[in-house]
């Protein structure tokens, strides 16, 4: 599900975006014959699969407020908690550890540069803003976490110079 909406907010404009998705299902299979297993909800391991986790819901919440050549803007992406899959595979096994909801928040604000032309643009940035480290949990992927899921290089600074010719 997708919403946005606009409106003029004291001398600028604030646009808000919600991008939600929600999971209803993910059974699978593990060889023909087989019962489905309910994978909805859980992160992988190793052998799994890198990226096969299913989370049941993840949601991207943006904000931009633009005043008159800037635009300040916020992010807050969502990723649901889930439990570990071996424990769908092996149920009753108390040794498998899932993970917490994560939540990271981005900042940025822009400048349009009308001397460089008329949709040229500075824009400076911070990504995870908290430094959020991603959830670590048992067993696991090499990297000890779901590194396609997960925002593994933590705070990073950017900046980038848009130019249209």
């Amino acid at each position: 599900m997708q919403v946005n909406y606009g409106v003029k907010f004291g001398h600028g404009d604030l646009k808000l975006n919600l991008l939600l998705s929600r999971l209803l299902s993910a059974k699978q299979s593990e060889a023909t014959g087989l019962p489905d297993l309910d994978y909805t909800g859980t992160v992988t391991f190793f052998g799994a699969g890198l990226g096969s986790s299913y989370p049941r819901m993840k949601a991207n919440v943006n904000a931009v407020y633009t005043i008159g050549n800037f635009a300040f803007d916020g992010r807050v992406r969502y990723i649901s908690s889930m439990t570990n899959r071996a424990g769908s595979i092996f149920p009753g096994e108390a040794s498998f550890t899932g993970v917490p909801a994560v939540s990271y928040v981005d900042l940025g604000v822009s400048w349009k540069m009308g001397f460089l032309g008329k949709d040229s643009q500075l824009r400076l940035g911070v990504n995870n803003v908290t430094n959020k480290q991603p959830p670590v949990y048992a067993p696991n992927v090499q990297s000890g976490t779901e590194a396609s899921l997960y925002d593994v290089i933590g705070r990073r600074i950017f900046g980038q110079v848009i130019m249209k010719f």
